[in-house]
């Protein structure tokens, strides 16, 4: 992964829910943002993440990944125990967070 020096980091966003996820990259790049951690929604959407990580992350600009639920996916019932999440975090060289 690239590091960070300076710059802005979006501690927030969720990537797949753009519409257009390499213009809404660019724009953030464009803007002086280096660093953008995209945040888990549902179970399952991790390789996802990791897989934006590897496309988008780019000399000026990490995009860096956590794991989690989005509070409004929990009452679907799919929840992740530890196991999950530490294999996750494992398998996924971009995850900062939970």
């Amino acid at each position: 992964m690239f590091n960070v020096k300076e710059g802005l980091i979006d501690t927030h966003c969720h990537l797949p829910i753009t519409r257009n996820i390499e213009v809404n990259v660019n724009h953030a790049k464009e803007s002086g943002v280096t660093g953008i951690i995209n945040v888990s929604i549902e179970h399952g959407d991790v390789e996802h993440l990791q897989q934006l990580a590897n496309k988008f992350s780019t000399e000026g600009l990490v995009i860096w990944s956590t794991v989690g639920l989005h509070p409004n996916y929990v009452k679907n019932g799919n929840l992740y125990s530890v196991n999950d999440i530490l294999s996750a975090i494992n398998k996924n060289d971009s995850c900062i967070g939970i």
